[in-house]
């Protein structure tokens, strides 16, 4: 399976009740991969965030609008195994929505000393996300 980086896939979370804990999500949901292609083909288990089509959820502080129906849930990245991804979703995000997602990420979750080294790699990388997502 060629899972790539900035992907949107739906993916089977679970649904068993005992594998579960508190907010942890479940059931099947859009997920958008962020890990690189040759993570993903090597390790098996993308890296990502769990995406909501939840609209009251889509008002809190760590979440980020994607699409119309869809926001990136920064609190929720997870490893998954690429055996719970279902199918590829038509959405792919853009370097600027990368760029936004990463620095909100850092800022509300990480919130550490790096941010600001974090923000000028992602500023100054501009040209080289967008020369990524063009090869595609």
């Amino acid at each position: 399976m060629k899972i790539n980086q900035f992907e949107v896939w739906l993916v089977d979370f679970g649904d068993d009740e005992k594998c579960f804990k508190s907010h942890e999500q479940r059931y099947t949901r859009p997920f958008l991969v962020i890990s690189n292609y040759a993570y993903n083909a090597t390790s098996k288990t993308p890296i990502g965030f769990i995406l909501s089509t939840s609209e009251k959820k889509s008002q809190n502080d760590y979440t980020l609008p994607l699409t119309d129906k869809s926001h990136v849930n920064i609190s929720q990245i997870k490893t998954i195994s690429e055996e719970r991804f279902i199918k590829k979703e038509d959405t792919n995000i853009t370097p600027k929505d990368f760029q936004k997602i990463m620095k909100k990420f850092f800022h509300k979750v990480i919130n550490g000393e790096y941010i600001k080294d974090v923000e000028i790699l992602l500023n100054n990388n501009s040209d080289l996300l967008k020369n990524h997502f063009n090869k595609k």
